[in-house]
């Protein structure tokens, strides 16, 4: 009897010692995240509202936007040795679009997932091909949603949603906002100031446009390393020369302006010094050469790179002595029984698109029915069942020059070189191979799949030239003298006499 004592105790031991291994490697995502929370929480919460939202914990979304409000619309790109910036006087800038990532949700509109890696961007670009003429051309950008994300239905991509779908069929044509190529630097070599905002540039692609340039673009895939992390990668964005050529604005000018631009002293891009010197955490998560307004390193080519690893929040390891989050965050209100026949954030603020053209109004009117409609029934794939995208892509594209936009053929595309300033400027890009799945897979577009229409020949024609052949036969005859490519070395005895014969009768 008295060892069985000790081997309870033995046992004991043995699962606190377990307890004690596996606990710290499964606490530290959701800590994580409750610690990324914490370190935007009072910066934040004066401009927008925090809410714990389904598996993705803590978000924010802004307060007292309009209704067609989405993130990267309410400013303008400049190009830098990093990458594109996006600059904005949105007093939420410096955090939203430089940490985390963003995603639609069907309750809140737009709402940002908190993350402590700091980029130059965190979206995803298309432009048109080399091939598209220039005032026909477009600049894409979406933003990159975060790791676990799972669209709404009015996100679904073609085919529905099923669990493992690639991000890069996640990001469906409403993510997108396509500028004119022409117009697509604004306020160029100029400070920046409200009036250089795409929301009233008038030069947006309407939301009903964006199905039909989607598949007429190309997907960019120039990645490049994170200067401050070498496990985080981004986006670089469109290529210099072919932005030079589409903005008409010299290469020579743009590089020049790469070269003198400071990142820390653009609007927004880094966290105000007072945010800087009262919260610690902020301070520690922002890269030193930010926090000191330094130049910031020149990016280098990512290699062996695909779409999951863009973009990633949580590359930066936690900051130490991070307060702890003791508001009490309200849960998501449940989705009515009937979900709303809008979704917010679909749309673009006025004064932001263009006018939609009689062309354009015919090419929307054939164009698929698009999929991004919240509907009551939405459609959904059962769990492990594969999806099913379109058979419709964009059209295959002619490489352009060396420094142009990459070949047509996404995702796996050579892009141009993302050089900013020859030669010390960011080195041609090429891109990692893609998931296995979607080498000869086109595009995602955002219409409805459509479905092939196959006519087969009917049997019937075999007996109808039984009743034909004779009397058809004979003129044809004296036709084949005359076609030049049927003339063989072996046929040519007999045919030259028989021409001869009938030219005289």
């Amino acid at each position: 009897m008295t060892p069985r004592p000790k081997i309870n105790r033995l046992k004991a031991a043995i699962a606190l010692a377990v307890i004690l291994v596996l606990a710290p490697g499964l606490s530290p995502p959701a800590r994580a995240d409750m610690e990324d929370a914490a370190m935007f929480y009072e910066e934040l919460t004066q401009h927008g509202e925090w809410v714990d939202y389904e598996n993705y914990g803590p978000v924010w979304h802004p307060r007292g936007v309009d209704e067609d409000w989405r993130p990267y619309t309410n400013g303008r790109w400049t190009p830098t040795s990093q990458g594109y910036v996006f600059e904005s006087h949105e007093p939420w800038a410096w955090a939203t679009y430089h940490y985390g990532n963003w995603m639609p949700t069907p309750h809140y509109g737009w709402c940002w997932v908190p993350g402590r890696t700091w980029y130059p961007n965190t979206v995803t670009w298309r432009t048109s091909p080399e091939t598209a003429a220039v005032d026909a051309s477009y600049v894409g950008w979406a933003p990159m949603p975060p790791p676990n994300y799972v669209p709404p239905p009015g996100y679904y991509p073609p085919g529905g949603y099923a669990p493992g779908v690639s991000p890069i069929d996640l990001i469906t044509a409403p993510f997108w906002i396509f500028a004119r190529a022409a117009q697509f630097l604004l306020g160029f070599g100029q400070p920046y100031v409200p009036s250089y905002s795409y929301n009233g540039c008038g030069c947006l692609a309407p939301v009903t446009y964006v199905p039909v340039l989607f598949p007429r673009t190309v997907f960019l895939t120039n990645y490049v390393v994170n200067p401050f992390h070498p496990r985080a990668f981004f986006a670089f964005g469109p290529p210099i020369p072919y932005v030079s050529r589409v903005t008409r604005i010299q290469q020579v000018t743009i590089n020049n302006y790469i070269k003198t631009v400071n990142v820390t002293k653009m609007v927004n891009v880094t966290a105000p010094a007072t945010v800087i010197n009262r919260n610690a955490a902020i301070r520690q998560i922002t890269p030193a050469a930010l926090a000191q307004g330094q130049p910031l390193p020149r990016v280098k080519p990512a290699t062996n790179v695909n779409i999951t690893q863009i973009a990633r929040p949580n590359v930066a390891p936690v900051p130490k002595n991070v307060p702890r989050l003791t508001q009490q965050i309200p849960k998501a209100a449940p989705l009515p029984a009937q979900p709303p026949e809008r979704v917010r954030g679909m749309g673009l603020p006025s004064g932001a698109a263009h006018q939609v053209t009689p062309k354009m109004r015919q090419e929307i009117q054939k164009a698929p029915a698009p999929a991004a409609k919240m509907g009551p029934a939405p459609r959904e794939m059962k769990p492990g069942a594969p999806p099913v995208g379109p058979k419709v892509g964009p059209p295959a594209v002619k490489p352009g020059p060396p420094t142009g936009v990459p070949p047509a053929r996404p995702p796996a595309i050579k892009p141009g070189p993302p050089s900013a300033v020859p030669p010390s400027g960011p080195p041609a890009v090429k891109p990692g191979p893609p998931p296995e799945r979607f080498k000869a897979r086109p595009a995602p577009s955002n219409g409805q799949p459509r479905s092939p229409v196959m006519q087969q020949p009917a049997p019937r024609p075999a007996p109808a030239p039984r009743t034909q052949p004779q009397p058809q036969v004979r003129p044809p005859a004296p036709m084949k003298p005359q076609a030049p490519p049927q003339q063989p070395g072996q046929q040519e005895k007999p045919k030259p006499q028989q021409q001869k014969k009938q030219l005289p009768q």
